[in-house]
């Protein structure tokens, strides 16, 4: 085997068990852009080079910018809210960034994120309900669109028809009840 391929996972990637991977990340994130647009919301494109983290609390990517001071976007979270005085309802599908140091090979410091941002709710049941509908959506359109590649890797779809929801309150009852 060429060593080019051996060091750069150029030649396993072609692999279509690997593939799969990729196909399955397209569905799950097309599956989001899909029910959004559906539901009413407008895809925006925040920067991600930015003077200033938008959260408080987490370790940030410092960059020299043209010779000045910069960092990579944690979150696209005060672009969005901006952008719900606009279009009321915004989805961005984009990367994010946190320099934090960790000890898990399931914690990364750089991900796809898929944020959502919506106006004039009535409480945290829309939020629930917006995310219930988009993992029904998404789950189906796999089903549907993706089976061939959930069956090679041998992945069984979760159940979404009902999402247990627990209150803050009865959680913490719970808790302190362990």
């Amino acid at each position: 085997m060429d060593r080019c391929c051996v060091d750069n996972d150029i030649c396993s990637l072609r692999n279509v068990r690997e593939r799969a991977k990729f196909k399955i990340q397209e569905g799950i994130v097309r599956g989001f852009r899909e029910f959004l647009q559906i539901q009413g919301f407008t895809e925006i494109h925040t920067p991600k080079i930015v003077a200033r983290g938008a959260e408080g609390g987490s370790n940030v990517f410092k960059l020299d910018y043209f010779n000045k001071k910069a960092e990579l976007g944690q979150s696209p979270q005060f672009y969005k809210q901006t952008m719900v005085g606009v279009f009321d309802r915004v989805f961005e599908v984009a990367p994010v960034f946190r320099a934090e140091k960790h000890n898990t090979t399931r914690h990364l410091n750089e991900y796809v994120g898929l944020d959502f941002e919506m106006g004039y709710i009535d409480g945290f049941e829309d939020v629930m309900a917006m995310e219930t509908g988009f993992l029904q959506y998404t789950m189906a359109l796999l089903a549907k669109d993706y089976q061939k590649e959930l069956d090679m890797l041998g992945v069984k779809l979760p159940d979404v028809s009902r999402i247990p929801a627990v209150r803050f309150d009865q959680a913490k009852e719970l808790v302190a009840e362990k």
